[in-house]
């Protein structure tokens, strides 16, 4: 069994550790990627152990997930059986309060999220259990349509993309791109989905936009032309901004432009066949 201590690690990792720290002790993960597209964060999978590591902002641990081979336990309580609705009844014995939150099943006192393949609880064992440092994410909320028309750019530049520009004000952003879901992961800022223009912001505290995430196919750096867009392969990307004489860092799972602070985003690090995800312009420091 691996130990899940609530809102302070799992598997003898702390929340807050470095990733440098992780990997001396671990060594070097399976696989570096990014879950999600609109998502700064890369996590680090070591799949002989079943550990995921999810890093935040400043590139300390923030969740942990288990999956086989993996089997979780909190405070001596088994989350691994063959039937996922056994583990659910075990929990309620010990009256512990479980709510299926878009199907996950979240334990909030433990600060932890159970998941099934297909949504389905039944017959068939948790695939994952989460941990988090500061619990499981609050529930998404979705947002309408305007009547006008969402504005969808092509190219995105240092100030934004299109009418969007960093700094503007959550409801003006939503007046422009139209219907989505606002969502936020434990202890990090608040993002809206834009479905239809397939773009995310992500808002300050003061709900203005700090960061711009465009991830529509074609879409480029303004200034680049063609020679970088999303969709295109991580290889072609650094070929087209060499011939075009582009400066461009190379870092993992992304090409930095230092010029304007753009970044091109792939989802998996170290593959340079993967394509361009998204290309993000962010506020100071932008990277």
């Amino acid at each position: 069994m691996v130990a899940i201590h609530p809102f302070r690690g799992a598997a003898g990792v702390w929340f807050g550790t470095r990733r440098a720290a992780v990997r001396a002790k671990l060594g070097r993960p399976t696989l570096s990627y990014r879950g999600l597209a609109w998502m700064d964060q890369l996590s680090d999978r070591y799949a002989d152990k079943g550990i995921v590591f999810g890093y935040a902002d400043a590139g300390t641990v923030d969740h942990i997930e288990l999956s086989a081979p993996a089997h979780a336990e909190v405070d001596g309580v088994s989350l691994r059986d063959a039937s996922s609705s056994t583990v659910l009844a075990r929990l309620a014995r010990i009256g512990l309060e479980v709510r299926e939150v878009h199907g996950l099943w979240e334990v909030p006192v433990w600060g932890i999220a159970l998941f099934v393949q297909g949504g389905r609880i039944g017959e068939r064992p948790f695939d994952a259990v989460t941990a988090f440092a500061h619990g499981p994410a609050a529930e998404p909320s979705f947002f309408g349509t305007p009547t006008a028309k969402p504005a969808i750019a092509t190219e995105i530049d240092p100030r934004g993309f299109g009418p969007v520009r960093l700094g503007m004000r959550r409801g003006n952003v939503r007046a422009l791109l139209g219907e989505g879901m606002a969502t936020a992961l434990p202890g990090r800022d608040s993002v809206d989905l834009h479905f239809t223009a397939n773009v995310a912001v992500t808002y300050d505290p003061a709900d203005t936009a700090r960061r711009i995430c465009a991830m529509a196919e074609g879409v480029t750096v303004a200034g680049v032309g063609g020679a970088a867009s999303v969709g295109r392969s991580y290889a072609d990307c650094v070929e087209g901004l060499s011939r075009a004489g582009v400066r461009f860092e190379e870092r993992e799972a992304e090409i930095l432009l230092p010029d304007s602070g753009i970044r091109l985003r792939t989802s998996r690090a170290g593959d340079l066949s993967s394509p361009v995800s998204s290309v993000v312009v962010q506020r100071s420091p932008a990277f």
